[in-house]
């Protein structure tokens, strides 16, 4: 079943899973597993997912793929976020340290 396509929802037949667990026509991004997507692929594909679910016209199957591909983005985006606030205060230690 093909969702319809409004604003920035996700056409759910036009992308094809690539990543772990995920197969033709779950709302998984194109771009490869999470751990490859940048912080705003991951963010944007998040984003599509909820569309996706919101919209209600899933069949369940489709709708717990989606599910899971969109947590999977979403522990990615959090483990990045993570990471650059870690990077942040390794860099505010060494800039208090110069000054």
């Amino acid at each position: 079943m093909k969702s319809r396509k409004q604003g920035g929802e996700l056409d759910l037949m036009e992308r094809g899973g690539t990543g772990e667990g995920r197969t033709e026509g779950t709302a998984g991004p194109s771009s490869g597993p999470p751990g490859d997507m940048s912080f705003e692929a991951l963010v944007e594909g998040v984003e599509k997912v909820v569309a996706a679910l919101q919209e209600g016209s899933l069949p369940l199957d489709r709708a717990l793929e989606a599910y899971e591909s969109g947590f999977g983005m979403l522990r990615a985006a959090e483990e990045r976020l993570a990471a650059a606030r870690t990077r942040l205060e390794v860099l505010k230690k060494n800039r208090v340290r110069d000054e």
